[in-house]
């Protein structure tokens, strides 16, 4: 049995590992990120993926039995909401409102960080 995935990711605001291994009764410890925490809710603990002892000290909080059952439930139920038709769905919402944006953009004038 594992004991978590551990996900100092410094980049990303999406993470399909994490559901993989929630899919699999495994508890996540990820990256205070604005993204991770709205995709993975409260079935992740979070942390500073630049500061070590941040990350020791959540390993450490998962010896809490208690804690760990809670995350692993909450990660099933994340898990059974977030299927792959559903995941793709979302994708695939954002990249058609993403092309309706896109065709406001001028396609004569240059990029310019000015």
């Amino acid at each position: 049995m594992t004991f978590a995935l551990v996900y100092p990711s410094l980049a990303g605001a999406d993470s399909l590992c994490a559901l993989e291994a929630m899919y699999f009764n495994c508890p996540v410890l990820i990256s205070d990120h604005l993204g991770y925490n709205w995709q993975l809710k409260k079935s992740a603990l979070y942390f500073n993926p630049l500061d070590e002892a941040d990350i020791v000290s959540k390993i450490i909080e998962l010896n809490n039995i208690t804690l760990r059952d809670e995350l692993i439930a909450s990660g099933q139920i994340l898990v059974r909401e977030n299927n792959c038709k559903k995941y793709i769905d979302k994708f695939l919402n954002i990249m058609d409102n993403f092309y309706l944006t896109r065709q406001c953009w001028s396609l004569e004038e240059e990029y310019s960080n000015k």
